[in-house]
């Protein structure tokens, strides 16, 4: 990890999230009305792995973010939750934790409730965040297909 990889993780996960979401909560405290802003955070934040400092620490600050500006917001109408992905596609092609990508799969759908590697379809249904049927939620929801009481460790 270098000095300029560190602060290009940190800019795009915490630092453009943060004056998105502030611009945009600007826009709708001028226009008086309130919203809903949904931020992808990552199970990263929540539990950490070997060798990943680097993405699970931003994400960590992800989901602070996420829980200040649900805070700072509130008064003004505006909900702010967040989604947390699991494992997906993507880091099971790149290998983790020196394990060849090959061999990844079957190691991760045991531990997986569902059996399976997630995929971007298993993001969808949390659309209702931005819609009315959630505006007495605040939460950071984890879309990972793992154990309910966070037994397993994928």
């Amino acid at each position: 990890m270098t000095r300029e990889l560190w602060a290009k993780t940190i800019q795009l996960n915490v630092t453009a999230t943060y004056f998105v979401a502030q611009e945009f909560a600007r826009q709708l405290v001028a226009a008086k009305r309130g919203g809903s802003i949904v931020i992808t955070a990552s199970t990263n934040g929540f539990q950490a792995e070997a060798d990943s400092t680097a993405t699970t620490l931003p994400k960590a600050r992800s989901s602070c973010l996420i829980r200040s500006l649900a805070v700072s917001l509130a008064d003004h109408g505006i909900r702010v939750n967040g989604i947390a992905p699991g494992l997906n596609p993507h880091a099971v092609e790149r290998g983790l934790d020196g394990m060849r990508a090959g061999d990844l799969p079957a190691h991760y759908e045991k531990k997986i409730l569902l059996g399976r590697i997630g995929n971007p379809d298993d993001c969808a249904g949390v659309v209702f965040l931005c819609s009315p049927a959630a505006s007495y939620l605040r939460e950071i929801i984890t879309i990972d297909g793992v154990d309910i009481n966070r037994n397993s460790d994928p």
